[in-house]
Formats: structure tokens, C-alpha cells, sequence
């Protein structure tokens, strides 16, 4: 079955879940704003690279996003593909990652990467929820349909994580935790290190394939300095370049 198929059959079930599931997580969200779930950013169909972050931003659907009220399952998966390329302007949270990716030669733009979140609700901003725990237990329920999307991504090589879930969790333990449960293997433990932005190597594995990861503790959404993961980045490329030959 070609994967576009499988894509699309992802995103129908993701709504129906989510559709379901929303009333238990509605003090997180900005009331009264029309929001669709959104499993990623860019095409995933042809990305050699993943890109990593909690969940998508609630500013993503203020007006001038032009999102309709309603829209279906082919359509999302359409849009999503082509976020990076059409009139409206990706989020300008984008802008960092992209600087980053440039330094591997990759880019949104040209379909070599693409971003994915562990949920798909757009809610307020981490620094902003109501309710911490909620949330929490909301990406602990969603985490499964990450885990079913990167299997989709059948050319990705590598995947970049930075930043982090509320206080309790940086992205990385976050992954590892939950990878067992959805038959993915998690290799080389993940331990905190010491310092602004550390960084850390590590490998998820799903049957016979393997994902090289590699982790920064500050991602795009550090208020004090958001830059630091694109030069940790810059740092490593050489190695990193590795995994894409």
C-alpha cells in the first residue's frame, strides 16, 4: 500500500482519537480559537531528517493563518506537506530550526526535512498552561501516534530533538520512557548533563531500522537564548553529516 495511503489513513484515525479525546484536556486551551491536530510539519514523505518538539503552537491558527473552520483528512495531509511551500509563511519558530538545518544542508523548503511532535494539540504555550499535570498526562496518552508517525517516515536518517516538556522532562527522557510500550527501542540511556545546552547521542530503533538521534537540553522556545542549540548543532555537524551519506 503506498504510503500516501498509509499517511492518509494515519490522520483520519489521529482526528477521530483526538475528536474524542479533547474534553480532558480543554484548560490548556485558548478558548473560542478554531484548532485542528497537527501530527507534523513539512514532508515526511521525503525528509532525511526529523526534527523534534513538544506539540504545535496555538498561534499557529491566529487569523491571518488563513486555517478554514473545517477542513477533511486529505486536505490536512496536503497542507502539512506542503507547509513549507505555499503563500502562507511557515510560524516564524521555524526560522531557528532552519538556521540550524542549514548547517547539515538540509532544509524544510526542499522536502530533505521535516518536523514532528510528540502531541498534536495546539495548545497554550508550555510557559503558559494552566495546568501542567494535565498536560502532561495528555502527551503520556498521545506519544503513541509519534511513535506511528515516524514509522511512516520511511527516508529519514536522523532526528534532532531539543528542549524540553514543562520543567519535569527534557524531550529525550520524555521519548525514552514511553518507547518501550510502542515497540521501539531506546539505546544509550539518556542522563542529564551539566551546563547551558548540553547535548547528548543517542538511538531508537524499530525492528531492523535505526534512528541516530541527537539531543539538545535548549530548543527554539528558550527565552534567554534560543540560539544556543543552532551552534551545539554547528558544533557536531561533521559527525552528524555522517549519518547522511
Amino acid at each position: 500500500m503506498e504510503n500516501s495511503t498509509e499517511l492518509e489513513k494515519h490522520i483520519d484515525s489521529l482526528r477521530n482519537y483526538v475528536a474524542r479525546t479533547d474534553h480532558k484536556y480543554a484548560i490548556n486551551y485558548q478558548k473560542g480559537r478554531d484548532i485542528h491536530p497537527i501530527p507534523f510539519f513539512g514532508n515526511i514523505k521525503t525528509a532525511e531528517i526529523l526534527t523534534v518538539g513538544a506539540n504545535p503552537s496555538n498561534a499557529e491558527f491566529l487569523g491571518n493563518r488563513e486555517w478554514p473552520k473545517e477542513i477533511n483528512a486529505i486536505d490536512l495531509m496536503n497542507r502539512l506537506i506542503n507547509y513549507f511551500n505555499c503563500s502562507i509563511s511557515p510560524h516564524p519558530w521555524f526560522e531557528k530550526w532552519e538556521k540550524a538545518l542549514r548547517h547539515l544542508n538540509r532544509s524544510y523548503s526542499d522536502g530533505t526535512a521535516a518536523h514532528i511532535d510528540l502531541t498534536p494539540r495546539a495548545t497554550f504555550p508550555i510557559r503558559h498552561l494552566k495546568d501542567k499535570d494535565i498536560f502532561i498526562e495528555m502527551v503520556e496518552k498521545d506519544i503513541e501516534w509519534f511513535f506511528k508517525l515516524i514509522i511512516l517516515c520511511s527516508k529519514v536518517k536522523l532526528i534532532l530533538i531539543a528542549g524540553s516538556i514543562t520543567n519535569k522532562y527534557y524531550i529525550n527522557e520524555f521519548i525514552e520512557k514511553h518507547s518501550g510500550k510502542n515497540d521501539f527501542k531506546w539505546l544509550i540511556e539518556s542522563k542529564r548533563g551539566h551546563g547551558p545546552a548540553f547535548t547528548s547521542s543517542h538511538k531508537l530503533k524499530f525492528k531492523d531500522k535505526t534512528y541516530p538521534i541527537f539531543y539538545c537540553s535548549s530548543g527554539p522556545s528558550d527565552t534567554k537564548k534560543p540560539g544556543l542549540f543552532i551552534e551545539r548543532i554547528d558544533e557536531k555537524k561533521d559527525r552528524l553529516l555522517n549519518h547522511l551519506e
